[in-house]
């Protein structure tokens, strides 16, 4: 009887190790198989817009690699000298912008219609309506912020300026 108990003890335990080596074998052959790994590759979005100024006028042209919705700033100074002439600042009322297709809201000029990518923007013109301090000469900076057009909720979201 104890030489029948101890033959059946032996055999569970040659069962159990058969069972946990065979379960643990089978776990590294598994994870130590040889597969071709699998490649992604992506390429992420290049967001940049240039301002260009011409004879007629401020533009900007989107540098990215996608489409892009863009903004500018306008900032109008009297400069002397190659610095911003302080002692007499410039009003509303010295200049005149003229921004045809362009969008104005609250202090930015927004263009509505997506610019693919090495597209341009119509220009934006400034006029001078008196005459300047002297030794001073009219300045405009324009910046220029571009967003990606896809999702349209971007725009929206980023600038919240509803587009599309």
């Amino acid at each position: 009887m104890v030489k029948n108990r101890t033959r059946k003890i032996l055999l569970l335990l040659f069962s159990l190790l058969l069972i946990l080596g065979t379960a643990v074998g089978g776990t590294v052959a598994l994870l130590t198989s040889a597969t071709k790994p699998a490649v992604n590759t992506f390429s992420p979005a290049s967001l940049k817009c240039e301002v260009v100024e011409t004879d007629a006028g401020y533009t900007v042209i989107n540098r990215s690699n996608i489409s892009a919705y863009v903004r500018v700033a306008v900032v109008p100074n009297w400069t002397r000298d190659g610095m911003v002439y302080a002692l007499s600042p410039i009003s509303p009322d010295d200049y005149r912008i003229t921004a045809t297709g362009w969008t104005l809201l609250d202090e930015y000029y927004y263009y509505l219609v997506p610019l693919a990518p090495n597209e341009s923007t119509p220009p934006i013109l400034a006029e001078l309506l008196t005459a300047p301090p002297d030794g001073c000469r009219f300045s405009l900076e324009v910046l220029a912020e571009a967003i990606q057009s896809e999702p349209v909720t971007a725009v929206s979201e980023a600038w919240g300026f509803p587009v599309g």
